[in-house]
């Protein structure tokens, strides 16, 4: 194989009601990492991410797909960032989108120091 032909696909199927975008989503460059870590982690690697969104109700309904494109570069700044969380246990990142469903926001020091209200959740 080509170095010009390393492509990886990875597709999640959703079926909540809220939607969720492939764009910078670190779930699905989490799940291409060990394929490309196999692919001896070539920064020139295609990535090709999509979601799958097949609501279970109604019944009847279609699916609906959303794509991304990234590389292998985008891998390797992935992997920095999961080898510092687990370098940094104890620190905490407080995102609104990220911590929406987050059980302890109201509790959470680094969550309220950020300014966001966790009284404004949206569950979709």
């Amino acid at each position: 194989m080509e170095r010009s032909e390393l492509v990886i696909y990875i597709d999640d199927l959703k079926t909540g009601r809220w939607p969720v975008s492939a764009r910078n989503n670190k779930q699905l460059l989490t799940y291409a990492l060990p394929f490309w870590i196999a692919m001896g982690m070539p920064l020139d690697c295609k990535v090709r991410l999509s979601i799958t969104q097949w609501p279970r109700y109604p019944l009847n309904g279609l699916p609906k797909r959303n794509y991304a494109k990234t590389s292998g570069v985008a891998l390797a700044i992935h992997l920095q960032d999961l080898r510092y969380a687990l370098e940094h246990p104890d620190e905490a990142n407080p995102d609104e989108e990220l911590c929406r469903f987050c059980e302890c926001q109201n509790n959470c020091p680094d969550f309220i120091a950020a300014g966001f209200d966790y009284t404004r959740r949206n569950y979709g």
